[in-house]
């Protein structure tokens, strides 16, 4: 991330203090902030909150701690910052798994994404705009392909067809 992209990602982390607690924003960060992450050490959302922590922490002075929470499809984690004390000093990077599909896959969910959390920034944008539902076998459910070209496919079968003769335009 470039200078200004650290910015905006500051002023966001900064916004949101200001939103809790409108006297404590101009000391923010006092102390060291946590940042949580739903899926273990090493994957995409763990060096994307790495690369912010390092970023937040030149640009405020203060340390930003990754935290890994790891499980339950991302709820542990969630769940964890919707009921930690919402002064800012607990973050969680978010993903579709947390906010958008959780509702949609789990009875259960321990908290309400729209109402438990509050946005300070957009960290990444995923460039898969091209994105189709296909019904595999029957008892398997639905799976999602993300391309970031338009599928002429509108069924798995047709997919399955075109894989052989272009086996290297498609990987898993």
């Amino acid at each position: 991330m470039g200078g200004v992209a650290w910015r905006r990602v500051a002023a966001g982390v900064v916004s949101l203090l200001a939103l809790a607690a409108p006297a404590a924003a101009q000391d923010y960060p006092a102390r060291p902030v946590t940042i949580v992450v739903p899926f273990g050490p090493g994957s995409a959302t763990d060096t994307t909150a790495r690369l912010i922590a390092q970023g937040l922490a030149e640009a405020l002075g203060r340390p930003f701690v990754v935290e890994n929470k790891s499980g339950g499809g991302g709820l542990i984690a969630a769940n964890a910052v919707a009921r930690a004390e919402p002064d800012g000093y607990t973050l969680l990077i978010t993903t579709n798994s947390t906010h958008s599909a959780a509702p949609g896959l789990f009875k259960n969910v321990p908290y309400d994404p729209i109402k438990d959390f509050t946005a300070v920034a957009r960290a990444l944008q995923n460039s898969f705009p091209y994105i189709r539902v296909f019904r595999w076998r029957q008892d398997w459910g639905y799976h999602f392909l993300a391309s970031n070209h338009p599928l002429p496919n509108r069924t798995a079968e047709e997919l399955a067809r075109r894989l052989p003769a272009r086996r290297r335009e498609f990987s898993s």
